[in-house]
Parts: C-alpha cells; sequence; structure tokens
C-alpha cells in the first residue's frame, strides 16, 4: 500500500537475472510485458527492488518523512 490515493495500488514486479549478466528489477506493464527499470551486478535485496518499483511509479516516500519511516522502519 502506499500514502496516496487511491492507497493500494496493484503493482507486480520481477527481480531477474540471465547469467552472466546483471540482476534486473522488471516492472510488469499493462499488456503483460515486463521492462527493465534498474540494473545491478550485486543481487538486488528484496527491500532495494520494492524502493526501485516505487521510484519508478513516483510513490517513493519523502526522504527522511515520518511516512518513509513507519515504511522502512530503524536502520
Amino acid at each position: 500500500t502506499v500514502a496516496v490515493s487511491p492507497f493500494v495500488l496493484n503493482y507486480s514486479g520481477a527481480l531477474f537475472r540471465q547469467y552472466p549478466g546483471p540482476w534486473q528489477v522488471m516492472l510488469k506493464q499493462t499488456d503483460g510485458s515486463y521492462a527493465c527499470v534498474a540494473e545491478s551486478f550485486k543481487r538486488f535485496t528484496l527491500s532495494q527492488t520494492k524502493e526501485e518499483l516505487l521510484r519508478v511509479l513516483g510513490l517513493q516516500e519523502e526522504e527522511g518523512s515520518s511516512l518513509e519511516f513507519l515504511r522502512r522502519g530503524f536502520k
């Protein structure tokens, strides 16, 4: 869920790698295809994957905000 109306957005993504290529965060498009939104030779964590998907959708919380703290926790 996100703090933007309608508060629940359905978005799907995948963490993908075809060896020896880089890891890719993929966002599922409305036509069912997947688009690469981030690449790295280091594997993304689940949290990093979610952050990349939120970033590309424009739904990432403002850094230092209370909503960001509640969503991520203390790190």
